[in-house]
């Protein structure tokens, strides 16, 4: 477990002294790409202050990134072999935009796409799920100079809001943590509901209902055909407007979070759908990227990885009794 971060770098000197072949798996079908853009209506010394914070957060992700590239280009680091990746559209950008960081770019299915074959998981309606993205606490935000919402307004609106739910549809709510967020408040926060960590997938394949602000885990709700409500609102900063527009091009029904009367209309009138157009075009660009759905992108990367260097020979020569699995 090592990055591209300034901290790390020894490591990719070892790999290059030693030369060791260095392979990437990036198989999530994620799909953010964060722009900045400042909203509308504000004043100059806001607009001013917001373009501060970008640019100086920004720098600080692009300078060592843009460092480590030059390193690779001189022969300091060695570049990468091969990048196993399930966004088709990220693959094309990377091959025009970093030819000597990457030698090359396999599409594999998604890491999403491979739940959903080998666990057979069970698809019901029993629960409505919320997916934490963890908004008054996330790193990123606060990195880049921004105020997050205060955690009691927002976890006493998730309550009001889940308590209506609860109520209209004689369901539960079942919250599916964020990774890192800490558990420690969890009955707190959440008002003693039931809170999951690291089962997102196959809670929201038993979901009716899917909540959401910003996560990659709503890939899983398209797989498996949920309806979605984005929970939206000018009562969030401008880190997470932008990274809420990603989401406009499913055309997801999006309530205000502070707004009653949105979330009413939308439960009642049944107004909850999706776009399958636009999902079944980004599953197939970004989940099935390989165009087989019946095989794991794990056992294609195993594969592929066997073909290039010789992977079961080496396991057979070193104890014949050992053969690589490719399942």
């Amino acid at each position: 477990m090592f990055s591209e971060k300034i901290v790390d770098w020894w490591v990719h000197l070892v790999i290059r002294y030693c030369n060791v072949p260095l392979i990437y798996i990036n198989n999530f079908g994620n799909f953010i790409n964060f722009s900045f853009k400042i909203r509308r209506n504000t004043s100059i010394l806001t607009s001013i202050a917001s373009v501060y914070k970008s640019i100086s957060g920004k720098l600080k992700r692009v300078i060592p990134d843009r460092l480590f590239y030059l390193l690779i280009i001189i022969n300091v680091f060695r570049s990468i072999d091969v990048l196993y990746i399930s966004n088709a559209l990220r693959s094309h950008a990377i091959n025009i935009k970093y030819r000597s960081k990457h030698k090359e770019t396999v599409l594999v299915n998604s890491s999403f796409h491979d739940t959903s074959i080998v666990d057979d998981l069970t698809i019901t309606e029993e629960y409505i799920v919320f997916v934490d993205g963890m908004l008054p606490d996330h790193g990123d935000q606060i990195a880049c100079g921004y105020t997050p919402i205060d955690r009691h307004i927002y976890y006493d609106r998730l309550d009001h809001i889940f308590s209506y739910l609860e109520n209209k549809t004689n369901k539960e709510v079942v919250v599916c943590l964020h990774p890192k967020y800490d558990e420690k408040t969890c009955i707190e926060d959440y008002r003693g509901r039931k809170a999951v960590k690291n089962q997102t997938q196959s809670y929201i394949a038993r979901a009716s209902l899917v909540l959401f602000h910003d996560t990659t885990a709503i890939i899983s709700a398209f797989i498996y055909k949920k309806e979605v409500v984005h929970l939206v609102g000018s009562i969030f900063n401008d880190f997470q407007q932008n990274l809420f527009n990603q989401y406009d091009k499913f055309k997801l029904n999006k309530v205000d979070f502070m707004s009653d009367t949105e979330l009413e209309k939308v439960i009642q009138n049944d107004e909850i759908s999706l776009d399958r157009t636009v999902v079944d075009e980004f599953i197939e660009n970004n989940v099935v990227t390989s165009g087989r759905k019946n095989e794991t992108g794990y056992s294609q990367i195993i594969k592929d990885l066997d073909f290039r260097y010789g992977l079961s020979k080496k396991c057979m020569d070193n104890n014949p009794s050992i053969k690589l699995r490719q399942d």
